[in-house]
């Protein structure tokens, strides 16, 4: 050490003294040397050796850690700390120094070998491994183990030689070598790069090593080995699959091993319970070994120690602090695990020793019964709650147990029981309540203490009822346990006694006098250390009592309380009184409401205080691990406390919290991220909109100060969402995120933020995936009966909050969220939606953001629709009724909120909502929700959808039959749907004799709970309606409907008083068919009309008082306050004895009544809208019961006959319309017959097919064509939707020859029969040669259809349609702003990625999976195939939003885009980076329009066609053109190289040329070609077979059609399409032909190539 400073010495030992300040100053002087590293470094290798300085040395050393000097050293330096650090390992004797001296090589030696600046490392360590130093040995495989996570790219090559060296080392002589190789073969499988299976054949090996480790009692090293194990078993479970047997075998001999070590026991039995969390199957397979290890536990669980009852009772627990873990100890943790994970298996087991085990004579078997019961509650409820009752039986004998230890188990049994089972044991208080009286007044403390803590736990959540009759009897029992000299039994008996107050409320107002003394005298005599929890359960207590009685009887007390405690010294910071005065201010505050303000300057410095606290972390040198203090936890206590407490009070006070915003904005938004505690974080949350509404509360929603903090609020806390790591607290700030934008109300939110929104959710979505997918491939696939819940719900949770923010989004801010939202998500909800792996739940949420899309998104959301609707419709049939629910929902609002988009799915929601209705189980528990919302769903189509107007006969009358439904929001949905369905049909909806009447009296009797006041108003017109509609064809009904209407009708009265107070019975115009005597018809009547001025009378007077409280609040809002008080000096005489206006008079002084809570609802815009319907409603029923004056009655007969003369001429003119159009059908039926005899065989098995499909239809079904309207047949038969079932995404409304059937005539069930499908999709087409016409000469090939097949997807013309560039993919372009990625191999659906604008170019990149498509709205999408992930979306250019063109240069580092504006009159073209998608160069083009482009075969030219007919020729390294000429009279839509020299070009002059770039100007040959379609500006390409010996281009007839090179003439054309062929690509490795139309199909067609001799 001479040649070391003294100084530095002395530093070093500074750091290493404990001593926090001496600590503190040798920091500072240390960080002075790091500005010599390169001495610095020598040093402190030097002292490491000598054991001094391994934790300094290391982060300066390593590359890659924050405090690393490494950069700084010289290149000497480093050489030689590397030789030092290798020669060390081989001579160091110290094994502690040794495994120092591995740290810090393994932190310097990933970075550095990645880097190639320590290549002789890994050969080292290879030939230490085999040496014949055993210390040596250990080393490298020490190192090993640490490097290899970091280099699993670099070591994947080699890893059959490391499985060799592992091998070498597990059969090692040396134990120490063998355990350090078990050491890295778990980091082996940790590297994804690597197949963990390949290590699979070691582990019966390993497994010896463990063995022979415990034989030879080397406890340790087989501890080290067995903690490996474990360690394997929480990453990689179904690595031990094939080996689990022996697996379990190896260590359960080591379990009951009793000469072992109990630690060693303790590693295995940790193992058992880690297996069984990840690999429940292995014990549910070995139901054996689980039986003894249950069996092993019992017993450990019965060791406890015999100790002098007096010292038991002097304990508050039966730990021993002195021992760490004892058997008893894991034993019991290990019954609560295995019962959350092994469930079925466990039950019988567990129920199978309970019972002998409570009868054994020593009272150790019982005590560990009753412990058993205690942890297993909670993982088996579902199966131990049927058999309650027959457990109590068993285990409350032990309430006489003779040894008190087993009564108190007994009652901690019972009380966490409490907690796991609830009501289910709530079920047997009466015999709960009889064992307790035994208990309460027991002699030992412990068991007195326990006895309360039961009564805690079991009125938790209790019914008053329950405890009511009992509750003398408890307070007399805990009254003396409160003066117990015991504290911990006074704080459980105060405890108990609050619970108890808790449940009965404001029925302890007699014991009020008895109590509160007593606990403020408590609170006043305990001042000591030790009773500083007991008066904290007093301030419990006593704030409980103030909630129970209320203000009126508590403020007095609560005054003298606050004063006292606010003469008291603050708290200490580790006092517990701290979090019982913060919860009990909160419940004072609930108690007090806003009056509680007055205490606000004392009750919320605690809470700041707790808020600011700081809270001490003690973090290693690696900052991987983290020590918090007692204290610190504490603090952490308090702090998430205080949170949770201060929401609480914003909630309660609001602006009254305004002065304190300063001081808690900033803490709180820190605390977001706090990373040592989650309840910090989400408590942090769910402050934030809290303090956005105390600023709204205090100003305003559009003032500038709510403005900014919003601003603030949302961006720290969707920061925090996107980093949050927690699934579950991910949940809560979603939730939070949500509560943010509903608090700023309507479309208040920008684009920017809007935009942040919908980017965090993206964020979180790509989290929650990899989090879901992480946990999937958890999955124990073995396990047939998984426990359920956990991290997974969680997840799910989240996804639910994910989409409610959406939605809340959508709810608030209307049509300006949706431009983002369709570009950026609408995709990605789509594809979860009909992701059939996904799961349920997640497609539920995805579902309801749709819901809320549909529901508030307006015009912009209604042009979605072709996207949206189809996911929806096929949903219906999903087996989960959470997804149908939210289908059913979604189709009901759609037809709601657009009317012509919605009507082409019309009628397949109509067979998809009538499936669901008839299923058998429609209406069990699970199902009758989303039942329920289909019905609804239809009242909306029916009342909103015209079209279906002429069906009303049909569908009315069974909807009916479904209604009333009991889902409170749907029924009042479906009673107003009633309303005006009811009056756009009447004749429908009563039947034609009325005898639906008393079904309609139903349904609304069964709604009028869930009806808003303004529906009651419709409903009482809608009474109108009916009297109107029977009056005057009462006597020609038939008796059974008057007599049916007649014993509705008392109902009907009913209903119409509890709504418009007055009874019109009189009115009714109803006659008895059956006589009776006059005298009861008088009497009746002058009953009735006793009852009819009553009720006008109560009705007048409360319109007057409405009336009058309608022009105060008028005067108010006006202004005029002289007014109002001049309206009380007229009136107060009369008013002053009505105590309905006392608080009236208060008006003219209140400064804003709009927001006193007497007077907000009068001001109002429901109230004044509702008091003035309901006042033009009674004075319109006035007036129409007034009986008209006999002057006017001459009138009406005329009047009639006029009306009814006009409708009969007008059903004969529509008579005659309708006569003449049948004609006309007729005659088109019988020409098209003609036709028919011509069609071909294919046509004819269509006709056949069709035939039979409507022969197979049930003889009670009716036909919808026989009674549809012509024009409504054509709609509905154009207006079907695919259905595909492979389909990923189903959009649009497609081209479909499928005919509409009839909705069903009305039976007893709701039935509507499905469509005829007139056309197999996907099917295989085999086609007759001879329908391909072929020119073929002497020598040539040509080409001929072996096969065909068909995928109708589109619902648009096709644009590109390309292969990928291995063959295994077809993309597929649409006017739609579909693309659709196809597999291949049968042509199945891949998936769908929605640009949502016109695509117009398509290309797939060279060497990877990646497609680019260019749309018109500025856009290149960029999508990876394999992942079905966007990889980025590029923003070309506004000025030229039309992408005519892409083409990826072959060298695969560049892409060339053509764009032009929108009329076409200008363009640009651009090269593109693809690794950072920027521009690379503008190539210059004189401003030509390019429609076409194409690189050569090495990428360095670019050729371009041009809109004047020019081809010009770019060098891509110059950017410069080259050369050019005029190559066609008209544009050039295609432009194709074929060589380096030669290219093809295709013009609109109808002419197709082969050129050579060196003799520009002259067409080397020219094609027959028809020409391309020209009406609209289209483009194509020309595609070459691989042999590069023939081509095929499209055309504008329906062919496609094939060229040899060297022939002008075409050798081939593909038929199956029925418009022009705009697209075409040639397979890159065989003879498959993918071709795209207008006719919206895209067909695979394989071609036979065949050679003709000469």
């Amino acid at each position: 050490m001479e040649h070391i400073p003294q100084e530095f010495i002395q530093i070093i030992r500074a750091l290493a003294s404990g001593d926090t300040e001496t600590i503190k100053k040798a920091e500072e002087r240390f960080n002075a040397f790091k500005e010599q590293p390169n001495q610095l470094i020598p040093c402190l290798l030097f002292l490491t050796l000598k054991e001094y300085a391994s934790v300094l040395i290391r982060p300066l050393v390593s590359p890659d850690h924050k405090k690393s000097l490494w950069e700084k050293l010289s290149g000497d330096t480093k050489n030689t700390l590397k030789i030092e650090l290798l020669n060390a390992v081989q001579v160091e004797q110290s094994a502690s120094i040794r495994h120092k001296i591995v740290d810090i090589i393994a932190s310097m030696a990933p970075e550095l070998i990645i880097k190639g600046q320590w290549g002789d490392l890994i050969p080292f360590l290879i030939n230490a491994a085999t040496c014949a130093n055993e210390a040596l040995r250990e080393t490298s495989y020490l190192i090993i183990g640490q490097i290899v996570p970091f280099l699993g790219p670099q070591i994947a090559s080699s890893i059959e030689l490391f499985k060799q060296l592992m091998d070498k080392g597990l059969n090692d002589q040396s134990l120490m070598v063998r355990i350090a190789s078990l050491k890295a073969i778990i980091q082996f499988l940790s590297i994804p790069e690597i197949d963990s299976a390949i290590f699979q054949p070691l582990l019966p090996t390993m497994l010896r090593t463990i063995t022979a480790a415990v034989e030879a009692h080397q406890e340790k090293g087989a501890q080290e080995a067995i903690y490996i194990f474990i360690a394997i078993c929480e990453i990689k479970p179904q690595w031990f699959r094939n080996h689990i047997p022996l697996v379990i075998e190896t260590f359960f001999k080591i379990l009951v091993d009793e000469t072992a070590e109990d630690d060693t026991r303790h590693y295995v039995f940790e193992f058992f319970m880690v297996l069984a969390e990840k690999r429940a199957s292995a014990w549910k397979k070995n139901l054996g070994h689980l039986n003894g290890l249950v069996e092993l536990m019992y017993k450990w669980l019965s060791e406890v120690d015999e100790i002098d009852i007096n010292t038991w009772n002097s304990k508050e627990t039966d730990r021993n602090e002195a021992e760490e873990n004892t058997n008893a100890d894991v034993a019991q943790e290990g019954f609560d695990r295995l019962a959350n994970c092994l469930g079925k298996a466990l039950a019988p087991i567990i129920i199978e020793f309970i019972p002998k085990l409570i009868k054994s004579p020593h009272w150790n078997h019982k005590y560990a019964a009753l412990l058993s019961l205690t942890m297993i509650g909670e993982g088996l409820k579902d199966q131990l709650s049927k058999h309650l009752g027959p457990l109590l039986n068993e285990i409350l004998v032990t309430v006489n147990d003779p040894n008190p230890r087993v009564r108190w188990a007994l009652f901690f049994c019972l009380g966490q029981m409490s907690t796991d089972y609830g009501d289910d044991l709530r079920v047997h208080h009466k015999q709960l309540f009889a064992a307790l009286g035994h208990i309460i007044r027991d002699p030992n403390p412990r068991v007195q203490g326990v006895a309360c803590l039961f009564i805690t736990s079991f009125l938790e959540e209790s019914e008053k009822t329950m405890v009511e009759p009992v509750t003398s009897d408890l307070f007399t029992a805990l009254l003396p346990l409160l003066n117990s000299p015991h504290y911990f039994v006074a704080e459980n008996a105060l405890c108990a006694f609050s619970s108890v107050v808790e449940v009965i409320g404001d029925q302890f107002k007699p014991y009020y006098q008895q109590f509160v003394p007593f606990i403020l005298q408590k609170l006043d005599s305990s001042t000591t250390k030790e009773t500083r929890a007991l008066r904290g359960r007093a301030m419990e207590a006593l704030s409980l009592i103030g909630l129970a009685v209320g203000k009126e009887m508590f403020a007095g007390d609560l005054k003298l309380f606050m004063e006292y405690m606010s003469k008291r010294p603050a708290f200490e910071s580790d006092d517990p009184q701290i979090d019982f005065f913060l919860r009990a201010c909160t419940r004072f505050c609930q108690c007090l409401g806003k009056e509680f303000a007055q205490y606000l300057n004392f009750t919320m410095q605690p809470l700041i205080n707790a808020v600011k606290a700081k809270v001490e972390i003690i973090t290693d040198e690696d900052e991987f691990e983290h020590q918090i203090s007692e204290v610190g936890v504490m603090a952490m206590d308090n702090k998430a406390l205080a949170l949770s407490l201060l929401t609480f009070y914003a909630d309660i006070l609001q602006d009254m919290m305004f002065s304190y915003l300063p001081e808690l904005i900033e803490p709180v938004l820190k605390l977001l991220d706090y990373e040592f505690n989650e309840e910090i974080r989400a408590n942090a949350a769910a402050l934030v909109p809290n303090l956005l509404s105390i600023c709204i509360a205090k100003t305003t929603i559009t003032s500038s100060d709510t403005a900014t903090l919003f601003q603030m609020l949302l961006k720290r806390l969707l920061e925090s969402t996107n980093t949050e790591t927690n699934s579950e607290i991910i949940s809560t700030k979603l939730r939070h995120v949500s509560d943010l934008i509903i608090a700023m109300g309507e479309k208040t939110l920008n684009q920017d933020q809007i935009k942040s929104i919908v980017t965090a959710y993206i964020v979180v979505i790509e989290n929650l995936d990899e989090l879901k997918e992480d946990l999937q491939n958890d999955v124990d696939e073995e396990d047939d009966d998984p426990q359920n819940g956990g991290e997974i719900d969680y997840i799910l949770d989240a996804y639910s909050s994910a989409t409610g923010m959406i939605g809340d989004l959508i709810r608030m801010n209307k049509e300006n969220t949706i431009p983002t939202i369709a570009t950026d998500i609408l995709s990605n909800v789509l594809n979860k939606i009909n992701d059939n792996s996904e799961e349920k739940s997640v497609q539920a949420s995805m579902l309801c953001l749709l819901d809320d899309f549909c529901e508030f998104g307006g015009k912009q959301a209604i042009n979605l629709y072709t996207h949206v609707i189809p996911p929806m419709i096929s949903s219906l049939g999903s087996n989960d009724a959470t997804v149908r629910h939210a289908a059913s929902y979604g189709l009901g609002i759609a037809s709601q909120t657009a009317l012509q988009q919605f009507e082409p799915f019309l009628i397949q929601s109509l067979q998809g909502l009538n499936k669901l209705i008839s299923s058998p189980n429609s209406k069990n528990e699970d199902n009758i929700t989303a039942t329920e919302n289909a019905i609804s769903a239809i009242g909306r189509f029916v009342r909103y959808q015209p079209q279906l107007s002429g069906h009303a006969n049909q569908i009315v009358p069974l909807w009916l039959s479904q209604l009333p439904i009991t889902d409170e929001t749907e029924s009042a949905s479906c009673t107003e749907n009633l309303i005006e369905i009811l009056k756009m049909y009447p004749e429908q909806t009563f039947g034609v004799t009325f005898e639906r009447v008393p079904a309609v009296y139903n349904i609304f009797e069964q709604s009028l709970p869930h009806l808003t006041e303004e529906t009651k108003v419709k409903l009482s017109e809608t009474y109108q309606l009916i009297k109107s509609a029977l009056q005057g064809k009462w006597a020609s009904l038939p008796a059974t409907s008057q007599n049916a209407i007649q014993q509705g009708c008392p109902k009907f009265i009913h209903i119409y008083r509890r709504i418009a107070k007055i009874d019109y019975n009189t009115h009714y115009g109803f006659k008895s068919s059956t006589s009776s005597s006059s005298t009861t018809n008088n009497n009746s009547n002058n009953n009735n009309s006793s009852v009819n001025r009553q009720d006008f009378s109560a009705t007048i007077k409360k319109l007057s008082d409405s009336l009058k409280k309608y022009y105060l609040v008028s005067a108010v809002n006006s202004g005029k306050l002289d007014k109002v008080r001049e309206f009380f000096d007229i009136y107060s005489s009369e008013l002053i004895k009505d105590p309905e206006w006392k608080h009236w008079f208060a008006l003219p002084y209140l400064k804003t009544p709009h927001f006193d809570p007497a007077f907000e609802v009068y001001f109002s815009k429901g109230w004044s809208e509702a008091f003035s319907l309901s006042l033009r409603n009674f004075l319109s029923t006035i007036f129409k019961n007034i009986p008209l004056p006999k002057i006017l009655q001459f009138n009406l007969e005329r009047q009639n006959r006029k009306r009814l003369e006009s409708q009969v001429e007008s059903l004969i003119n529509q008579n005659e319309e309708l006569r003449s159009l049948v004609d006309k059908l007729e005659y088109q039926s019988r020409r098209d017959l003609v036709k028919e005899k011509g069609s071909s065989s294919e046509e004819k098995a269509d006709h056949s097919q069709f035939s039979r499909g409507r022969r197979t239809e049930s003889s009670n079904t009716a036909k919808l064509d026989q009674s549809l309207s012509p024009t409504m047949q054509q709609k509905l038969q154009s207006s079907t939707v695919s259905n595909d079932e492979d389909d990923k995404v189903v959009i649009g409304s497609v081209r479909s020859r499928r005919s509409v059937q009839a909705l069903s005539n009305p039976t007893s069930s709701f039935e509507m029969t499905e469509m005829d499908d007139l056309g197999k999709r996907n099917q295989k087409i085999s086609l007759n040669p001879s329908l391909i016409s072929a020119n073929t000469g002497g020598g040539e090939s040509s080409y001929t259809i072996e096969s065909q097949e068909a995928c109708t997807s589109h619902t648009t013309a096709i644009t590109r349609c390309k292969f990928s560039s291995n063959g295994s993919k077809i993309a597929s372009s649409s006017v739609d702003g579909t693309v659709r990625i196809s597999n291949v191999d049968g042509f199945t659906r891949h998936t769908t990625i929605y640009c949502l604008s016109e695509v117009i170019s398509l290309e797939w990149e060279n060497k990877t999976k990646l497609l680019l498509c260019g749309t018109t709205d500025s856009k290149i999408k960029l999508w990876n195939s394999t992942t079905d992930k966007a990889v980025g979306d590029i923003n070309t250019s506004a000025d030229y939003p039309r992408v005519e063109d892409i083409v990826c240069n072959p060298n695969g580092n560049s892409f060339a885009s053509s764009s032009t504006n929108n009329s076409r009159t200008d363009g640009v073209v651009n090269t593109w980076n693809f690794r950072t998608l920027k521009i690379e160069d503008r190539l210059s083009s004189s401003n030509a329009i390019i429609n076409s482009m194409s690189f050569n075969n090495n990428g360095t030219l670019l050729a371009t066609g041009c809109v004047d007919g020019t081809v010009r020729i770019f060098d891509i390294k110059s950017g410069s053109p080259i050369g050019g000429w005029q190559a066609h009279s008209n544009e050039i839509i295609s432009v194709q190289f074929f060589s380096d020299h030669k290219l093809f070009t295709i013009g609109k002059d109808s002419k197709l040329s082969q050129w050579n770039i060196h003799t520009m100007g002259k067409p080397e040959k020219e094609y027959e070609y028809p020409g391309f379609p020209t009406d609209i500006h289209r483009t194509t390409k020309i595609a070459f077979n691989p042999e590069g010996t023939s081509f095929a281009v499209g055309s504008n007839s329906k062919y496609a059609l094939i060229y040899n090179i060297d022939n002008s003439n075409p050798v081939g054309q593909i038929s199956g399409h029925s418009g022009p062929v705009v697209a075409v690509d040639w397979h890159p490795n065989s003879n498959w032909l993918v071709t795209g139309s207008l006719d919206h199909d895209v067909k695979l067609t394989k071609l036979k190539h065949t050679t003709n001799p000469i």
